[in-house]
Order: structure tokens, then sequence, then C-alpha cells
């Protein structure tokens, strides 16, 4: 059985969505600290949450800025203020 690796069909959390809809820009962040380019969305996923356990905030701050829905969630919090 082929699995698919397409982001819509993968159970989620927070982290994997932003890395699996942007996956150059994960690879970038971890480039930043030292890693090489992973291939493959679970095992980027997996460094990037593991990254996350060891630097905290700071990376946690480079992903939401790297959000795919950045654009539209700030729209709506502007609104709402």
């Amino acid at each position: 059985m082929k699995r698919n690796n397409n982001p819509k069909n993968l159970a989620q959390n927070r982290i994997d969505y932003i890395v699996f809809h942007n996956t150059d820009a994960a690879n970038d962040i971890l480039f930043d600290y030292g890693f090489e380019k992973i291939d493959d969305q679970q095992h980027l996923s997996q460094a990037v949450k593991e990254l996350v356990k060891n630097k905290g905030r700071k990376v946690i701050k480079l992903l939401l800025k790297i959000h795919p829905d950045k654009t539209a969630i700030l729209q709506v919090n502007t609104v709402e203020n």
C-alpha cells in the first residue's frame, strides 16, 4: 500500500499544519539552526517539533511568521479590534 504524504490527508497539529504548507520556509528555519535540508514532510515536522522543544519561543515566533494563514488571521484580528 502506497503511503500518501499529501498534507490534506495527514492528521495535523499546529506545527504540522505550518510545516506541511510551507516546507521550504520550515527547512530554512532548521538550516539556520544547523540542520540539513529534509525532504520528507513527516521527518521535517518531527525535526521542527524537536527544535521547538529545545529552543522554545524563539522558534515558535519564527513559525508564526511562516504560517500559511497569517494574512487572514491578521485581517480577522484587525476587524475585531
